[in-house]
């Protein structure tokens, strides 16, 4: 049998994939490797305009709807979040089945606990081998994050070095004030962040490194935990190297694409990663359903997925590079002055894309007002 599309990996990127593709009449495979449901990494948190957009059984996942949160900054300046918005929560070993669930209601089969051991693509096909045998498609959709076997044996995507992030799913702690809302710190480490997200019964508590403290995230995970009452003992800490957008790459061949993580597709500025990894699976079946209606081919996807992705994330990247070298700085005149919050909160709305937050903040940077009112807020502080 030869299927329309092979997908490899269910995480977000993945199953949007096949379920626009199955919803679509494609016959889809998806493969995972683990089986399912398999934890995952994640802080789990996902705009709720765009949350509402997935499928039916993928919104019944819904842990927690946080609508507050307070963002701490170096010197441990604290500000309550403004910007009106609401978030949902998700354990992403829930999410990512139901959301695998809903493709197969549309006809997508899977096999799960099966690892992909090679591709082959071929002029008129791939060929896909695994432990359980080989599987014949159309077309390949490399949906096995930043370090998946497609993107090395077909030599696309980047090479770049992922930020390292882990994370613990935890009882509350007894330094925990309240579980009404998220809790960030940018102080604890360098180019990133700590969080505190409540999911449920059940706190995420992680930090992440895009830059110079990649290597002792493990240290500030411990550090941070006990900082607010969370205990270590017995607890499984969760590692995930997250490929934050660095610049242009090439993530399509002829018959083959890439999604998700494997193809770049978290936020530089914040780590935001399912929300792009939905966003990429349907830049993905769209073009997949083109080719497959017009015997195409699918170079024309990493310029799509530039077009509506990538290019945003430049001034993510460069947002990132000032904030995070200057945090007491940019978050004493951005965040606290002048509303930077409420920005970032219709970058998640997909209200602004981060073209506009870098405008805007450039506009900021540019006032003499702003550092009137900074030094004001300063001396009276």
């Amino acid at each position: 049998m030869i299927y329309d599309a092979l997908v490899i990996g269910s995480g977000p990127a993945g199953a949007s994939t096949a379920y626009e593709l199955s919803l679509s009449g494609a016959k889809v495979l998806i493969l995972e490797r683990a089986k399912l449901p398999r934890y995952k990494a994640c802080g789990g948190m996902i705009p709720l305009n765009f949350f509402r957009t997935l499928p039916a059984r993928t919104q019944r996942t819904q842990e927690t709807l946080l609508t507050e949160g307070v963002c701490r900054g170096p010197g441990r300046k604290a500000l309550a979040a403004v910007s009106k918005v609401s978030v949902a929560g998700v354990m992403r070993d829930r999410f990512d089945q139901e959301f695998t669930l809903a493709a197969l209601d549309h006809g997508a089969e899977l096999m799960d606990s099966t690892p992909v051991t090679g591709v082959e693509e071929r002029p008129d096909l791939v060929l896909v081998r695994t432990r359980r045998g080989s599987f014949e498609g159309r077309v390949l959709v490399g949906a096995d994050g930043a370090t998946g076997i497609v993107k090395r044996i077909l030599g696309i995507g980047s090479r770049n070095p992922p930020a390292a992030a882990m994370e613990a799913e935890l009882k509350p702690g007894t330094g925990t004030s309240g579980r009404e809302g998220i809790f960030a710190d940018c102080e604890l480490i360098r180019d990133g962040y700590a969080w505190i997200i409540p999911k449920g019964d059940l706190d995420s508590v992680g930090v992440v490194s895009f830059g110079r403290d990649r290597s002792v995230v493990r240290r500030k995970l411990l550090e941070w935990m006990s900082l607010h009452g969370y205990g270590a003992e017995g607890e499984i800490l969760h590692g995930h190297p997250i490929p934050a957008w660095r610049g242009r790459a090439r993530f399509s061949t002829r018959r083959s694409l890439l999604v998700g993580d494997a193809a770049d597709t978290v936020d530089p500025f914040l780590g935001e990663g399912i929300r792009y990894g939905v966003i990429s699976g349907r830049i993905a079946a769209a073009t997949i359903l083109n080719s497959l209606r017009n015997d195409g081919l699918l170079e024309g996807y990493t310029q799509a997925l530039y077009e509506a992705v990538h290019a945003d994330f430049i001034y993510a990247r460069w947002i990132a590079s000032l904030f995070y070298r200057f945090p007491s700085f940019f978050f004493d005149l951005w965040v606290r002055s002048s509303g930077g919050l409420d920005l970032i909160g219709q970058v998640l709305y997909g209200e602004i894309r981060y073209r506009d937050l870098f405008c805007k903040s450039a506009q900021v940077l540019l006032r003499p007002e702003s550092y009137r009112r900074l030094f004001s807020g300063l001396r009276s502080a």
